[in-house]
Order: structure tokens, then sequence, then C-alpha cells
């Protein structure tokens, strides 16, 4: 994706899919957009060990934190942040503040997740900032068998999930 951050002071990533097998190719690329954009500040955060440049730019921060709760712009949320660690598997942090609720929301948000070619990305994005959770919760009380997934990616050749459809049409 190609994005012009002329005219934006700051921009801030938070949880990028770096390849945790090779971090410095990954890197690669956000140097690149950041020595592009020379006027703009970029800060990094992951929970994710960030892979320092050998030549450090002053445009940019990588900031490590230590889990997927903590991993956002500002104070965590508990709304979101939670559901975020729970999906990520790193409930340490978060293991006392885990309810019945927080679970279901991120049953409901690994599966619209799986749906790389249909809900994943941008509409998944704005259910979330809409705080869709109500459709989250119902999406993981469908049957598991609508929601096979390999890889947290959904399986194509499987039953089609009523509520993705829905959401994917509607939105």
């Amino acid at each position: 994706m190609n994005i012009d951050f002329r005219g934006h002071q700051l921009v801030v990533v938070v949880d990028i899919a770096f390849n945790f097998r090779d971090p410095l190719q990954s890197l690669k690329p956000v140097l690149r957009t950041v020595d592009n954009h020379p006027n703009t500040q970029f800060v990094v955060i992951d929970h994710h060990p960030l892979r320092q440049p050998k030549e450090p730019r002053s445009n940019l921060s990588l900031v490590e934190v230590d889990s997927a709760y903590e991993c956002c712009f500002g104070h965590p949320s508990d709304e979101l942040m939670v559901v975020a660690a729970i999906c990520d598997r790193d409930e340490k942090v978060v293991r006392k503040r885990i309810t019945p609720e927080f679970k279901k929301r991120a049953i409901g948000v690994r599966r619209a997740a799986a749906d790389i070619l249909g809900l994943a990305g941008f509409r998944l994005v704005n259910l979330i900032r809409r705080r869709q959770w109500e459709f989250f919760e119902a999406l993981a009380e469908e049957p598991q068998k609508l929601h096979i997934s390999a890889r947290g990616r959904r399986k194509t050749t499987g039953p089609i999930s009523p509520l993705l459809e829905a959401a994917k049409a509607g939105i």
C-alpha cells in the first residue's frame, strides 16, 4: 500500500506485522517510508522485538512494550486492549481482567479477522472503531463449523457464516 504522508506531522503505527524470521527485511520498507517523509515524525509501537536500524533516523521512534495489552498509543483501554490481548494469546498481564464477555468478543474478532478475503482489514477496523461488540459476540455464538480456519485464515471451501456475509454486504 502506498500512502502519502505529506502534510502529516505525526504517524503512529501500532502492532505492525513484521516478519519475525527476518525483522531486518521487515524494517526496510519502514525506513524507506521514513526517509521519503523527513518532515513527518514516525512512531512504531509493538510488543514483539523491533530491530533497531544501523543508522538511526531522527524522525523515527521504535517503541517496544511488554505485552499486547500495552501495545497501543496512549493509556490502554480494557474495552479494546483486553480483547486484543486475548486475540493475541498474550493473556498474562490481563488474566484478572478477562470476563466471559471479553472472551466472546475476542472469539468474534478472531473469526472476523480470519476472513481475509472479506471482512478483515479496513472493514474489521471500522466495526471495532464503532464498538460493534454485539456483532462480534453474535459471531462467537455461531457454530464452530462455520468458522474453520488454518493458520489464522478462514477456509473458503467451508460453510458460509450468515453473519459474516451480512456484515460484508452491509459495510
